[in-house]
């Protein structure tokens, strides 16, 4: 089976270098976007949500991403992001995470700028427990 080469770096570390792989899908900053070998050049803003790359073998490799870019190019995919969390570390403090969504819907915004910062907290909040239960 065919595969595509794929980077994923973030500021503080190099996650995969040039690893051969089966499929890369990424949170498009308007929705999923996935590559598979022989892709067309792309070039697209990312969101928060999933990044996940399909190993050879039928591995998945899971991580929360925001932020960032993802480019298909002659050498493959690259995914640059501010931030990219493991599964299986987010599911480790799932119980924090759901505490702190229940805070968040519990509090009331007095002003838009609380409001707007609120929303983005919770979808940030719920795209992480995504990532958590598409992993299980």
């Amino acid at each position: 089976m065919p595969t595509i080469k794929c980077s994923i770096v973030t500021p503080e570390s190099l996650l995969l270098d040039n690893a051969e792989v089966d499929s890369v899908v990424v949170p498009g900053f308007d929705g999923e976007v996935g590559f598979l070998p022989q892709h067309a050049r792309y070039l697209g803003a990312l969101g928060a949500g999933e990044l996940r790359v399909r190993m050879p073998g039928n591995t998945v490799r899971r991580w929360f991403v925001s932020g960032g870019f993802a480019q298909v190019a002659a050498g493959g995919v690259s995914v640059v992001t501010d931030e990219a969390v493991p599964a299986e570390r987010l599911a480790a403090s799932e119980a924090t995470l759901r505490a702190r969504m229940d805070t968040l819907l519990a509090q009331k915004s007095h002003t838009l700028m609380e409001d707007e910062a609120r929303a983005a907290d919770l979808a940030r909040l719920r795209a992480m427990l995504t990532v958590i239960q598409r992993a299980r």
